[in-house]
């Protein structure tokens, strides 16, 4: 995972520019420093050696002591002169409680060294009773698995008073270099994941000798070119541990616009850094710590402070190169403890080349007045400062100029190696002095703002749907939201089932409509192209008048038809006088509607699916995608956008209202075929609770169109699909869990349509069609007599009242000034791990054609995320 998301995304700097400008410590200070160590005997110049360093080959154990002691040493020498210390902090040497683990492939999880926040005599407490679970869970194996969970929560607590990590290795070749920062980048990795008011990571990997400096945010990474011999250089050293002691938080990867909230302590808001923070001011995991945050008002003139009720979305906290989204539920700071208004905080690294996410928002209103139906609501949004200026990537690297240069992709074994294949994303060169010399990629970094944005558009993702007639009005809600962006000239590009929500009305649980959210990834425009205004045939010129006359001969004599002016009319509009076209058209209607072969009549607009446009369509040909694009949740993603491509023409695929229609439809097969009914809980056959032929061709199905980590075999079977419309009954649609039988004919409905318009060229706006065919659906599903409530019913409704309580929770906790963790929602559970699959494609025998699409190794195994698509 570290790897391949900085595999172009990796840089290094010159060494002395890198430290110069990152970890800046005046040279006087430095000086001074260097004299104290020298005076307290703890660096020998005559020697070259730090205190108690062997002085020949010894074992890697052998230079962890030594290298902690020097950095306390360094430590107590800027205290011992009075230099002002800005984080009090300690380096700790742990290497004896190594990690247990039942999987005697598992990774390292925590490093041998650390800078920690404060004294280390509470991590070392913590350190021992998590090594006694992990050896409990170890020694019980498949017995207890409490033991390990409990182990888990407090390796979470652990990462908390992590400020630096480091790794150690006794070598110092190409081998050694490379899998100490491999091993360095998944600490700062976890150190992303557990706080989430880390702006960047500082991370050292020491070789033998030679320490090299790594500093991690979210555009990647960045190295010291030429790693230094400690001890021959002593006063490099001495300026990187003293400037992670002397810099301001804020330059250290800190961020002082959050605070923790802390109701029962006499100060409530706090940094996380700060002397006086305790592991027990955190709460039990990230979505159980109280957050506070200062945002605009509605109006932008004052600044309102929010406190974190509980995470919704965290588990992309974790992401070194990326947006790093973090989504909480938030409150007001009520003095009074009474407002229980519920917003939602959204916080993300977005690229500085791409608009704010609320930008699209305004934008449709103010070109569509009615853009704010069944579309999420902003109250405020922001660019965060850190004082005066903008928090961005470009201005934490300082203006630092980087060197690119080649990457190789030979693999590489790292501590405690699982065997898979790791591909190499730093290339280390050896200079004429004998140190390691790192080098990366030629390509530039993609620059990021930190930004946030406050939500009154609370809800749940669509899989936690109550019954049938919730989730198609929830769907239809989604699709008239599109709707409203669309003309109000935003695209959303990026339909997925967590951007589709179950919004709760007057806090009933019962009583909800349906939004849609997330413009992350949308695009505007300003450019509309006028609707079509029906004209007379008096009024056509020549060749529309000879193309009609001429268009029943294009039709065969088994069922020739005729048009009326208007059906004709649009259609040449539409493909621009090619007969052809038209013709080809028709003929696809035809076959799509049976019974109007036999027509005795002028087939009509509404015969052929030609809606009345009343508004001005957007017109998105002037966008320009970004340097680094991504326009769709792969899973969801059309075969055009994932292959950049058209199905059935010529030319490239440029993102329109068609494939984000056609995203819904797999949205909706998708959960036809992985949930069991209400309440979002994955089927029992893709838990690996059932075996046998059935579950196997429904995991094929589910990992061919959805879970394949590949796009290749994605876009291969959505692009295979497409030669037989039956194979969508055949394979898909059959595989449906059997409550979802009601909604078969809908989705073979709605796949005709998409597949005829793709197959038309036609890519006209599908909404009016696709909300025919459901309003069809719910409307004989609302014939029948109400059922009784199912079991899962009503245990959705009950998660619902839990969930909707919680502000009225967290108001009780401040009123009664005692810190109590509400249950995390039930939304964001683990989903059980997905299933290993040698078979690539939904149809047996296309399966020779697409053995090379998959790797043969299998993925990485990777800790579970809190959370399911």
């Amino acid at each position: 995972m570290v790897q391949h998301e900085l595999k172009y995304n990796s840089h290094v700097a010159a060494t002395d520019a890198f430290l110069d400008k990152l970890l800046d410590v005046k040279e006087t200070t430095v000086d001074r420093i260097y004299g104290k160590l020298v005076e307290s005997g703890n660096y020998n110049p005559n020697k070259a050696l730090w205190r108690d360093f062997p002085q020949s080959k010894a074992t890697e154990q052998a230079l962890y002591e030594p290298f902690t002691a020097a950095a306390n040493a360094v430590n107590e020498a800027c205290t011992a002169l009075g230099l002002p210390v800005e984080i009090q902090t300690s380096w700790l040497d742990r290497h004896n409680t190594a990690p247990k683990s039942r999987d005697t492939d598992a990774p390292a999880i925590r490093p041998d060294i650390v800078s920690v926040l404060g004294a280390t005599k509470d991590l070392k407490e913590l350190d021992t009773k998590i090594y006694a679970k992990e050896e409990a869970a170890c020694l019980l194996q498949n017995a207890d698995l409490g033991a390990e969970q409990q182990a888990d929560e407090l390796a979470q607590a652990w990462w908390h008073r992590v400020h630096v990590p480091v790794e150690i290795k006794l070598g110092k070749g190409e081998k050694d270099i490379l899998s100490a920062v491999q091993q360095l980048c998944a600490y700062m990795r976890q150190v992303f994941r557990e706080q989430l008011d880390r702006r960047f990571v500082f991370g050292l990997a020491f070789c033998a000798t030679e320490l090299s400096v790594w500093f991690c945010d979210r555009s990647g990474l960045i190295g010291t070119e030429t790693a230094f011999d400690i001890h021959k250089e002593p006063k490099k050293f001495i300026q990187v541990i003293a400037a992670l002691a002397l810099l301001p938080p804020d330059r250290l990867g800190w961020d002082p616009s959050m605070w923790l909230y802390r109701p029962s302590a006499e100060e409530h808001f706090v940094h996380s850094w700060e002397s006086g923070v305790k592991l027990e001011d955190f709460g039990s995991n990230a979505y159980r710590t109280y957050w506070a945050f200062d945002m605009p008002s509605r109006d932008g003139k004052t600044r309102e402070r929010f406190i974190s009720v509980h995470g919704l979305s965290l588990v992309r906290s974790e992401i070194m190169c990326g947006r790093a989204t973090l989504v909480w539920e938030v409150v007001r700071d009520d003095e009074e403890a009474k407002d229980e208004t519920r917003y939602v905080l959204k916080q993300c690294w977005r690229p500085m080349s791409s608009h704010r996410e609320s930008y699209f928002y305004e934008h449709a209103r103010s070109t569509n007045a009615s853009a704010s139906l069944n579309v999420g609501k902003v109250y405020s949004s922001e660019d965060v400062h850190i004082g005066a200026e903008v928090d961005t990537t470009l201005a934490m690297r300082r203006g630092l100029t980087l060197t690119p240069t080649s990457i190789t992709d030979e693999p590489v074994t790292g501590k405690r190696d699982r065997g898979d294949t790791i591909e190499r994303f730093i290339h280390v060169q050896t200079t004429a002095g004998g140190g390691a010399r790192f080098s990366a990629p030629a390509s530039d970094p993609n620059p990021r703002i930190l930004s946030r944005m406050l939500m009154e558009t609370y809800g749940w993702p669509i899989k936690f749907f109550k019954d049938i007639p919730e989730l198609l009005r929830v769907i239809r809600d989604a699709i008239t939201g599109h709707r409203t962006l669309y003309y109000g000239g935003v695209l959303h590009r990026d339909i997925s089932v967590g951007n589709i929500l179950i919004c709760p009305e007057d806090n009933d649980e019962q009583k909800t409509h349906g939004e849609l959210i997330d413009l992350d990834y949308a695009k505007s425009t300003a450019d509309f192209t006028p609707p079509v205004v029906f004209i007379d045939q008096e009024g056509w010129d020549r060749d529309t008048k000879e193309g009609y006359e001429t268009f029943p001969k294009t039709i065969p004599l088994a069922f020739r038809v005729n048009l009326t002016e208007d059906a004709f009319y649009a259609l040449w509009i539409r493909y621009g006088g090619g007969l052809n076209k038209i013709t080809t058209y028709v003929l696809g209607i035809l076959d799509l509607k049976e019974g109007l072969k036999k027509a005795k009549r002028p087939l009509t607009c509404e015969d052929l699916d030609i809606y009345y446009e009343t508004s001005p369509r957007p017109d998105f040909s002037a966008h320009k995608a970004q340097v680094v694009a991504r326009t769709a949740t792969m899973c969801f993603a059309s075969y055009e956008i994932l292959k950049d491509r058209k199905y059935y023409l010529i030319g490239r695929a440029e993102h329109n209202s068609i494939h984000d229609m056609e995203a819904i439809f797999w949205v909706v097969d998708y959960l036809c075929l992985t949930r069991d009914g209400p309440g979002g809980s994955r089927r029992k056959e893709l838990r690996g609770e059932q075996c046998g032929g059935a579950a196997n061709s429904l995991e094929q199905i589910v990992y061919c169109f959805f879970d394949s980590e590949n796009v290749q075999v994605l876009l291969e079977n959505r692009k295979t699909l497409f030669d037989d419309y039956t194979d969508v009954e055949t394979y898909i649609v059959k595989q449906f869990h059997p409550y979802f039988d009601v909604l078969k004919p809908l989705v073979v409905e709605w796949w005709r349509l998409i597949r005829f318009a793709y197959f038309s060229g036609s890519y006209t706006p599908m909404h009016q069609p696709f909300l025919e065919v459901l309003n069809k659906t719910l409307e004989e599903i609302e014939k029948k007599p109400p059922s009784k409530q199912s079991t899962a019913t009503l245990a959705e409704l009950e998660r619902r009242r839990k969930d909707l309580s919680h502000v009225r929770e967290f108001r009780k906790i401040q009123k009664a000034a005692g810190l109590r963790q509400p249950s995390p929602p039930a939304m964001w559970n683990t989903s059980p791990p997905r299933a290993h699959h040698t078979r690539h494609t939904y149809k047996p025998a296309m399966d020779s054609t697409m053995a090379a699409a998959e790797p043969s190794s299998p993925p990485v195994r990777t800790k579970k995320h809190k959370g399911d698509v």
